[in-house]
């Protein structure tokens, strides 16, 4: 600030360019674009890691700050991950939505919880209470990540890679490879393996669509030991 001839104050500091709104309105256009396309919740710091990877980078301050925005607008709707972090996804229809998350392979699935929100409502009301915050968090293990016949626990010592960024870097690679649409859910999974002559640990990879037969594949290494080029391989040979 300083002061003009005739006294008055005048504000030195110029206005944002044309140019910075342009890449903030890209920026934040990209990321809306991302998640349109991924059907799994993804934390800010998830979100910065696999953009990089695609080519399409957003600072980590930036991806939080857009995340907050579009959720601000009512344009993604955010659950709260196992460790406590929150985790954004696009959402699909009017109204904020409830989701069943799988604590294994991250896969979402709405929930109607009319029944829970309007014992909310009307707990509050006999209370006083109003504005109301509510948090409804479900989780568990989804059918496709249980064990089946001859899939036991994972052996001791070998752990579960819940939510890497490697394993968020294989979906991206399957989807890419098989020209998956968004409604088509991506599950890798790594299980105890007791064939004879194999690993003691495989990894199985499964494009489930809304309708239609699921397609498997089957990697006898973990999921960090999967590239990209095996990916390619198994599924377009």
């Amino acid at each position: 600030m300083r002061e003009t001839r005739e006294g008055a104050m005048r504000d030195t500091h110029p206005p944002p360019s044309p140019t910075s709104d342009t890449r903030r309105t890209r920026q934040r256009s990209a990321v809306l674009d991302f998640l349109s396309r991924h059907s799994d919740p993804v934390s800010a710091r998830e979100l910065h890691a696999r953009m990089a990877a695609s080519g399409n980078a957003v600072g980590l301050t930036t991806a939080y700050r857009i995340l907050h925005d579009l959720e601000r607008d009512e344009l993604l709707d955010s659950v709260r991950g196992e460790g406590g972090q929150r985790l954004y996804l696009r959402r699909r229809s009017a109204g904020h939505r409830h989701y069943l998350i799988c604590r294994h392979c991250g896969r979402s699935q709405p929930v109607n919880t009319d029944v829970v929100e309007r014992w909310a409502a009307r707990t509050g009301r006999s209370a006083g209470f109003t504005n109301l915050d509510r948090i409804i968090e479900l989780s568990g293990i989804c059918t496709d990540c249980r064990p089946t016949e001859g899939e036991g626990s994972m052996p001791q010592g070998i752990p579960l890679p819940h939510r890497s960024p490697h394993l968020s870097s294989l979906k991206d690679a399957v989807r890419r490879l098989l020209d998956l649409d968004n409604d088509t859910a991506v599950i890798i999974r790594q299980l105890a393996s007791t064939e004879p002559g194999r690993p003691p640990v495989k990894t199985t990879v499964t494009a489930l669509p809304m309708s239609g037969k699921a397609r498997h594949w089957t990697l006898h290494r973990s999921i960090e030991q999967v590239t990209n080029e095996d990916l390619s391989t198994l599924l377009t040979t």
